[in-house]
């Protein structure tokens, strides 16, 4: 039959650990277990459920599963609204534990039987919505060039062979207002060598204020968790009367974002619960510690960015989360060829341009596996939200010899996060080849905005001084569906002149750095923030 290029589905699990043998699913219905019996499906000597002709595979660690009481009462040792993992014991049998980790450990739950019946769910689907879908291989062939009598070329062997899965994913969120779904894209970072963290109380985001102009008082804070913005705001903090926190006064500035109005305080007391944001919109409030002996300075100034509820994505440096992706390409008869690939690491760029989608391409290196022909799967669970167009994206510069500037006039943006990633050569390992590894990063990012005087930004000045200036850019304006991209520690490398559409703009290229203070912790190169 016909293979076709459209029909096609990616699924991409993070794996519970590395190199995982455990099958992503692509429908949340696919493997829910109704109408098991609370006593006599319940081992509370073995710690064994029995859930006959289960379909799963022997040996995995699907979940997460949640209980839910269909009568009666659950088995103690299980609670309704609570995430499981399952341990497949054989084609009858499970074990269930608190969390994949304890699974593999052989730490499961202690039942107790009770009198009724319940219902196991699995929480999530593994299918990602995503197009251009190419798989690849790169095989080492292992000559033999033995002498002979003849000089014709002997027959080679297939060593190495590693899998590569590139593709796109619209730049969105899944709509979740409360930080407690996490969205599938967040999942493909994670096998970026990015972590993810919930962000469950709207408030400050940043560890520390970012400094904009080399101020000599640096102070931390303490962040009161009361915005209730629905949108993430820059928040420019500059100092209007010099002196101590407590008696300095500094002034907030921030653009209009989507329908939430600018944010233009006049000077107020530097103090305990200073308010970050006008009426309407929390107040959110820090408490200012300062640091040394220094005072605050008249022009001295920070930024902050405040966030609803939703799920943030800083840059790791060891404990990389890997994926295992199974990539179907369908015919039109109901079959499918299925690569799968293990043990994945991956990088990825954003391209984003004017009154158009923004997307990521994702290109993710693993273990190779030699592609069957299985039957196609139906009705996969995706995310349904639609993307944003870039527009209203407050792209924003700060620092080196400039003040704040909100009002950079660009026609697109691009970032790319740079990762190296290799083969893990292992000789313990089958083909010698233990999945892949990340082993260097070297971000950057781009974007055209028009040209301007070096008085309004001074691009030249901080090129040639190698200044450091923070960048931001937002792609969507409504809660549940927005995306923002953050690099504090920008350098521009790159500044050449391009006509666009008759206006003369920069092509900007900026590398993203970790702080200045090279004894810092670094992985703060890059945040990418879904609210």
């Amino acid at each position: 039959m016909t293979i076709l290029y459209k029909r096609a589905l990616l699924l991409a699990k993070v794996e519970d650990t590395f190199r995982t043998d455990a099958g992503p699913i692509s429908d949340i219905a696919t493997f829910t277990f109704s109408g098991i019996d609370s006593t006599a499906d319940v081992d509370d000597t073995a710690e064994t459920i029995t859930i006959t002709g289960h379909g799963m595979t022997i040996g995995s660690i699907p979940g997460p599963f949640q209980a839910s009481i269909d009568s009666g009462a659950l088995p103690t040792g299980l609670a309704i609204s609570t995430d499981y993992w399952l341990s497949v014991v054989d084609a009858n049998t499970v074990q269930i534990a608190t969390s994949a980790a304890n699974a593999y450990a052989g730490t499961f739950i202690d039942l107790t039987d009770a009198v009724g019946e319940f219902t196991l769910t699995p929480q999530d689907s593994h299918a990602v919505l995503i197009a251009d879908p190419t798989y690849s291989t790169d095989v080492t062939i292992l000559d033999r060039d033995n002498v002979s009598v003849h000089i014709s070329p002997d027959p080679g062997v297939a060593g190495r062979k590693i899998g590569s899965i590139t593709f796109n994913h619209e730049v969105r969120h899944n709509g979740n207002l409360d930080g407690t779904v996490e969205g599938r894209l967040g999942r493909l970072l994670r096998g970026c060598g990015m972590s993810g963290t919930a962000i469950t109380t709207g408030g400050v985001l940043d560890d520390a204020p970012v400094p904009v102009n080399g101020p000599v008082t640096s102070w931390t804070f303490t962040d009161n968790d009361d915005y209730t913005g629905t949108l993430p705001r820059v928040l420019e903090l500059t100092c209007t009367t010099g002196g101590a926190v407590g008696a300095a006064e500094v002034s907030v500035y921030s653009p209009a974002v989507g329908d939430q109005a600018e944010i233009n305080l006049a000077g107020a007391t530097f103090t305990t619960g200073f308010a970050l944001t006008g009426a309407g919109e929390g107040p959110a409030t820090i408490d200012p510690v300062q640091v040394g002996a220094a005072v605050l300075s008249i022009g001295d100034t920070w930024i902050l960015n405040l966030t609803p509820p939703g799920f943030t994505y800083e840059p790791v440096s060891e404990d990389f989360d890997s994926i295992t992706f199974h990539l179907y390409y369908n015919d039109d008869s109901g079959q499918s060829l299925r690569h799968i690939m293990t043990g994945s690491r991956g990088t990825f760029t954003v391209e984003g341009e004017a009154a158009n989608f923004a997307s990521f391409t994702f290109t993710f290196t693993g273990d190779f596996v030699s592609p069957t022909d299985v039957a196609s799967l139906t009705s996969p669970t995706y995310e349904n939200t639609i993307p944003p167009q870039v527009e209203l994206a407050n792209l924003s510069i700060a620092g080196g010899q400039d003040d704040v500037e909100f009002d950079m006039c660009a026609q697109s943006f691009s970032i790319d996060m740079g990762n190296d990633v290799v083969p893990r050569d292992c000789i313990n390992e089958e083909q010698s080849l233990g999945g892949a590894i990340i082993t260097d990063r070297n971000p950057t990012a781009g974007f055209n905005p028009e040209t301007v005087l070096e008085a309004t930004h001074p691009f030249w000045g901080n090129l040639g001084s190698a200044a450091r200036v923070s960048f931001s850019v937002r792609v969507g304006s409504e809660q549940g569906n927005v995306v923002t991209f953050w690099a504090p520690y920008a350098q521009y490398s790159s500044l050449p002149y391009s006509d666009r559409n008759g206006i003369r703009a920069y092509d900007v290229t900026a590398r993203l750095n970790t702080d200045l203070d090279v004894s810092g912790a670094g992985n703060d190169e890059l945040r990418i923030t879904f609210s």
